[in-house]
């Protein structure tokens, strides 16, 4: 988007109300940065989630991705309903067999997946 000549869009205002109705579907949030996806998926996703006791498994490539993610979400106070962690992590549990503890996420965030 060319700065004047248009606004602005930001993920929530694109998706409104339509997560909710998002059941055992992939859904790709393909925008540039600072277009709100990760405001979206702690801070209305997050909120909807926990309402429900439901559980988002967010995956992050880098540290500090996940550092400042992590943060977010203990601001928010939504620890128990967004679990933080890297890919390698996630791959390094299932190469050991840690297979149960990723079984009970209802929605699993795949953050900078290119």
């Amino acid at each position: 988007m060319t700065e004047g000549n248009k606004s602005r869009k930001w993920i929530s205002d694109i998706i409104g109300d339509q997560y909710k109705e998002w059941k055992n579907e992939y859904i790709a949030l393909d925008a540039g940065t600072g277009c709100g996806k990760s405001y979206f998926c702690i801070n209305v996703l997050g909120d909807y989630a926990q309402k429900f006791g439901d559980r988002i498994l967010y995956l992050t490539n880098r540290s500090a991705l996940r550092n400042q993610i992590y943060d977010e979400v203990q601001k928010k106070n939504l620890g128990d309903t967004i679990h933080v962690t890297l890919y390698q992590t996630l791959q390094r549990d299932l190469n050991k067999g840690y297979l149960s503890q990723y079984d009970n996420y209802d929605y699993i965030v795949a953050d900078e997946c290119h």
